[in-house]
């Protein structure tokens, strides 16, 4: 009762005080509230002119634009035109952050996208390359339609269906061969003549489009030599566990030697790349991914896999320049850690990771959240000129070896027909007589 009555006297006091107090409080909040209120209603009004001007932008041109379609009812210009300007205005500010892998996809665009992730695609079968008259075939897929048309490595498309294909960056030739299955596609192909005096030939072929499976790995033991050889096309979420049971089957055949090739393989699943590389490194880092906002880092680490016969087996990893992303962690690893030479081209140099995010009207956006680097710390980021030409970045090999365009016909994994595997060859037998003389020694 004595301390509630001083409490009170106090009170009564400093009344004037605390009212004065409690003012300045109260008019200090409303200040920040008012601050506040207007820097957002600025930003606001900042925003609300950015839409007003695409949407009178929007408005003058479907209602004024000329459309060279006069056979479409005026409900279906206007749709048409309508979704071809919001999607149009959405992709161009996704460009404007300048980053090739951060990409918008409208709905068509994300269903293609999402099929083709599971595999079920149509096309021809054939990994292209970028050429200066179009695109030329490297590889053709056994049993696909390209190889029942009788297209061959080396062929150069100069046209997909009457429309020329020079400067025209790949994947958009790519998504041109592309189409329904059991559709038909016109290439024109240029042949080149074995004999260097001879003009290359041009031919018309129809090819049949159909379902493309591309299988993740496939494996054999080199013929003539004690060498196995294993080509990965893509890290899925299986290739691991394919992977496993094909180092068992060569481990029993008693290989003396590996070459996994990665040529063309453009990537895939990260956790599914760190669990094939602890077949060979054990508790060992195999990549930092850092996070562009947040700045965290997640490390990876390689464990509880590693097999003593291949971590001490010679061994070559064959890329070129579309070996990319998780493909070029797999062989970056290893080439930090001296587990194997690496024979090739340049790689193409991406470390951005990407990640999928859901729109609303079943569009989608792929994004770059994070960047990796290799365990010894390099960054292998791509640079290019403002034309999109290759300047600097990827994985640069221990011996450069192009693949020879000359050898007709050229065949990936084929001693004899792929000079790039006969130098891994070479160099396998050069490894494994050092480490035969060293062992002497």
């Amino acid at each position: 009762m004595i301390l509630y009555t001083k409490f009170v006297s106090v009170i009564k006091k400093n009344l004037f005080s605390l009212l004065v107090c409690i003012g300045f409080l109260g008019i200090g909040f409303y200040l920040d509230d008012v601050l506040f209120i207007f820097l957002r209603s600025k930003e606001f009004n900042k925003n609300l002119e950015y839409y007003e001007l695409l949407e009178s932008s929007k408005n003058n041109i479907v209602e004024n634009y000329m459309s060279s379609d006069n056979h479409s009812t005026q409900k279906q210009k206007y749709d048409t035109l309508h979704d071809h300007l919001v999607y149009g205005a959405l992709d161009g500010l996704v460009s404007g952050l300048g980053d090739k892998h951060t990409q918008f996809f409208n709905p068509k665009m994300t269903e293609a996208l999402f099929t083709q992730t599971k595999g079920n695609f149509f096309g021809i079968g054939a990994l292209l390359e970028p050429h200066i008259k179009g695109a030329r075939i490297v590889r053709i897929f056994e049993n696909s339609p390209a190889q029942k048309a009788g297209l061959e490595n080396g062929d150069i498309i100069i046209k997909v269906n009457q429309e020329v294909v020079q400067n025209i960056d790949l994947p958009s030739i790519v998504e041109k061969i592309k189409g329904p299955k059991k559709s038909n596609v016109v290439l024109w192909i240029e042949k080149e003549s074995k004999e260097k005096s001879k003009k290359s030939l041009m031919k018309k072929i129809d090819v049949i489009r159909d379902v493309i499976h591309i299988p993740s790995t496939h494996h054999k033991i080199l013929s003539n030599t004690p060498f196995g050889y294993i080509e990965i096309t893509s890290f899925a979420e299986n290739t691991d566990g394919q992977f496993d049971k094909i180092l068992r089957d060569l481990e029993n055949q008693k290989i003396q030697g590996l070459i996994i090739d990665l040529r063309g393989n453009l990537g895939g699943v990260v956790e599914s790349t760190i669990s094939m590389l602890s077949n060979f490194l054990n508790d060992k880092l195999a990549l930092t991914i850092q996070y562009n906002r947040q700045h965290k880092l997640h490390k990876y680490t390689m464990k509880n896999k590693n097999k003593h016969y291949f971590s001490k087996l010679p061994m070559v990893i064959l890329v070129n320049q579309d070996t990319a992303s998780a493909a070029e962690i797999f062989a970056g690893v290893l080439q930090d850690y001296q587990m194997a030479k690496i024979i090739g081209m340049h790689t193409y140099g991406k470390s951005s990771v990407q990640t999928m995010i859901s729109l609303e009207n079943h569009s989608s956006l792929k994004m770059t959240i994070a960047k990796y680097i290799l365990p010894k710390g390099r960054d292998i980021a791509r640079k290019e000129d403002s034309d999109g030409r290759y300047i600097s970045g990827g994985i640069f090999p221990d011996i450069n070896v192009p693949l020879d365009f000359t050898q007709h016909p050229i065949v990936y994994g084929e001693p004899g027909k792929d000079n790039q595997l006969d130098e891994s060859i070479e160099l396998l037998y050069t490894m494994l007589k050092n480490d035969t003389n060293s062992k002497k020694n």
